[in-house]
């Protein structure tokens, strides 16, 4: 209540206390510091800075709270000189430690001139480092340098409030994002190592505000939000955290500020950077002072700015947090000083951290582009890096898969089938494996209806085939063209990449329930970590063949992967390929939550070969079979070989797959009785609900449900025809 809310004397006393001037400042932004001002504006700095190092170049006094936020883990200060040096006047020295490794080395030199406050400290009752939190000061903070000196980077600014002069300089160490738990250690919340593993007892949050507790500790969020997400839903000073992070400008308008009754209001506001809202915010405010009361009724002070026009430092109390439906955080906080309270409620936008997109991100101008100064008049698109007109970043694979999970039914479908194609490939299961399906998918109704009908079937050939559905949401161009679901799923050029991935993951997860297993083609490498815990079987493209880039991402794939001869039929680089694959790998990719890692493989043995046949013609009758076993054995590797029976082996006609398919047919039954055996372990189909393919319009509007918009397919009577044949031929050999 907010009769609960009384004015402190302490801070009374310490407010009449001189002030300094201290240093002046190398910027003239604002910064946005707590429900301060209505605009926060970054510093206009050369250094190229991450959006995380950014963030921590403006951080006021709460580098251990970030820090917590970003690792999930107890961050520790150690203090390594505390000492006095003239009356008033203070030398400290502290290393800032998470995860049993030092990432910041800070020294501050204080200046007090307020007598509550040199008293408090030199009667050992209030630490240096606390002043701030204990007296409830709101510090003013000015940034006075920046830099990098070697690989550590450096920062010098000053916190100040009447009666406090703090100039610190913080190194920031090498290495600081990429901290990782000792072996056999594990965070207690306590900031002590404690040896085994086992659940971490609960702790009660310390939110670290300015320089006040020993020890940070914010790991009572979930681990299901991002490091990033951490850092947003336990800040105080959201339009500093933004603008810093996008190096943007961050707006905040007020929409509602209703009275409800004397010392009790209502405000709503917008958060915008970019001109987009990302975060809508309703907050009740509770005044107990009278002063503060009347500043607020006579519209002296507006009831967004009191923290920040009484420089009162408010106590920060994370209540609840979550995500919604439409994948955009909210959270409840409050914000506590004496004489108010205030609760609040924000929500953000799902595209919290995607928005901007602007070219500046990518950093400077291209070698021949000319510098114009102050712009030259020219629009924000013209300004962008040249050749670039836009860029949108993505989730993290970790939030989609977290937002949209493998149910149980998915999940067994997806790992049971996985292991059968291994059994296929090293010869314990005698079934063929089949991948059939549409060229590429986008309509996905349709493309559940056709999974629909497949599964009864799949189950009545089940001793014979293992059939796999191709899901391929993606397509490579030779040229130019529609590139898939993923990239363009409303079939209109607008490129919604993010949409495209969540359909595109949902699409699977229906499709694993039925009991179907999925297959896909490995395109982009990082829309591929997206979905790849949903498809039981991958295949490197003939386009993509002799990429080393598809080559080291399939010998890290935990899952089988068959790879296609190069569009004008030679089978040599694919073997190539295979051998590569089969290798360990060290190469840059993402992890699950977004980071840039160095990744280390060791080799995909669970692969394959796919003739698909090429420029030069088909390459599925026997003598071409024959001497790609050949090849694969001199090369030390397994003859395993699929058969395309699309592409150039049907010579781009569709309804030669049903004759490549019967040529598959007939090279089983050839092998019966044979010592050397045949080395086809698979086969490829395309197919669809409806036979041929359609050109597609802008749009997609007019299309045929269920008929291919790329490559010609099959309809479902052919399709069934060419599956009896093999189940047939597999069955016989059998016998």
């Amino acid at each position: 209540a907010s009769g609960e809310l009384p004015l402190s004397p302490l801070t009374a006393a310490v407010r009449p206390g001189p002030s300094f001037s201290g240093h002046p400042s190398i910027i003239s932004s604002n910064f946005g510091d707590i429900m301060g001002i209505e605009r926060a504006v970054p510093w206009d700095f050369d250094l190229a800075l991450s959006p995380m190092e950014r963030v921590l170049l403006t951080a006021s006094g709460n580098v251990q709270r970030i820090m917590s936020a970003f690792y999930n883990a107890t961050v520790t200060v150690n203090i390594l000189e505390n000492r006095r040096t003239a009356p008033g006047k203070y030398s400290r020295k502290v290393s800032l430690e998470c995860l049993r490794e030092v990432f910041c080395v800070a020294t501050s030199t204080v200046e007090l001139a307020s007598p509550p406050l040199v008293d408090a400290v030199d009667s050992n009752r209030v630490g240096i480092g606390q002043l701030f939190r204990k007296f409830n000061l709101m510090p003013r903070f000015n940034l006075l340098s920046a830099s990098r000196q070697g690989d550590v980077f450096v920062r010098r600014y000053t916190l100040a409030a009447p009666g406090i002069l703090c100039d610190i300089v913080e190194e920031f160490q090498p290495g600081m994002w990429e901290l990782r738990e000792k072996e056999g250690w594990v965070d207690d919340g306590r900031g002590e190592g404690a040896s085994g593993a086992g659940p971490r007892a609960p702790q009660l949050p310390h939110f670290g505000d300015v320089m006040s507790p020993n020890q940070t500790s914010v790991t009572v969020l979930s681990a299901d939000f991002s490091a990033v997400e951490r850092v947003v839903l336990t800040a105080t000073n959201l339009q500093r955290l933004m603008s810093s992070y996008y190096h943007a400008p961050c707006t905040s308008t007020a929409v509602v500020c209703e009275r409800i009754q004397r010392g009790r209001y209502k405000h709503k506001a917008e958060f915008s950077c970019f001109g987009e809202v990302f975060c809508v915010a309703h907050t009740t405010v509770n005044l107990a002072s009278p002063e503060m009361i009347d500043a607020v009724e006579s519209n002296r002070v507006d009831i967004a700015q009191l923290f920040r026009a009484y420089d009162v430092l408010p106590e920060f109390k994370l209540l609840d947090v979550g995500r919604a439906h439409d994948l955009g955080l909210w959270r409840v906080y409050e914000l506590r000083a004496p004489g108010m309270l205030c609760e609040i409620h924000e929500k953000f936008s799902p595209a919290l951290l995607q928005m901007g997109s602007r070219g500046h991100l990518l950093g400077a101008l291209s070698d021949d582009d000319e510098e114009v100064e102050d712009g030259g008049g020219l629009s924000e698109a013209e300004r962008l890096p040249r050749r670039l007109s836009e860029m949108h970043t993505l989730l993290p694979p970790a939030l989609l898969m977290q937002s949209i999970p493998l149910h149980p039914q998915a999940k067994r479908t997806v790992s049971r089938a996985r292991a059968a194609i291994r059994r296929i490939l090293r010869g314990v299961d005698p079934r063929l494996l089949v991948v059939v399906g549409p060229c590429s998918i986008h309509d996905p109704p349709a493309a559940l209806q056709y999974a629909q009908w497949l599964a009864p079937l799949q189950a009545e050939l089940s001793a014979e085939l293992l059939l796999v559905m191709r899901c391929y949401f993606e397509k490579p161009r030779t040229r130019v063209g529609w590139k898939g679901l993923i990239n363009d799923p409303d079939l209109c050029g607008s490129f919604n990449t993010g949409k495209g991935l969540r359909i595109a993951r949902r699409l699977l997860l229906d499709i694993n329930a039925l009991g179907v297993p999925t297959a896909c083609e490995v395109l982009d490498p990082i829309h591929f970590q997206y979905y790849v815990d949903g498809l039981a079987w991958a295949s490197v493209g003939a386009r993509t063949v002799e990429s080393p880039i598809h080559r080291q991402l399939a010998s890290g794939l935990a899952l089988p992967v068959g790879i296609k001869n190069s569009t004008a039929g030679n089978v040599q680089v694919a073997v190539d390929a295979l051998v590569s694959a089969g290798q360990q790998h060290h190469f840059p990719s993402i992890t699950p939550h977004g980071l840039i890692a160095g990744i280390t493989t060791t080799g995909n043995k669970d692969t394959h070969l796919i003739l698909r046949g090429g420029s030069g013609g088909p390459n599925y009758d026997a003598a071409s079979v024959r001497g790609t076993e050949e090849l694969l054995r001199k090369s030390g590797l397994p003859a395993r070989i699929m058969v395309d029976c699309s592409h150039g082996n049907s010579e781009r006609q569709h309804e030669r797959q049903l004759v490549v398919a019967e040529s598959v047919a007939q090279q089983l039954l050839a092998s019966r009785g044979s010592s050397s055996g045949c080395p086809i372990v698979g086969a490829m189909l395309e197919s669809n609900l409806v036979a041929g393919r359609q050109d597609l319009a802008l749009g997609g509007g007019g299309l045929v449900r269920g008929q291919s918009v790329t490559d010609g397919c099959l309809g479902l009577p052919e399709t069934e025809q060419a599956l009896r044949a093999l189940a047939r031929a597999v069955r016989e050999r059998r016998a």
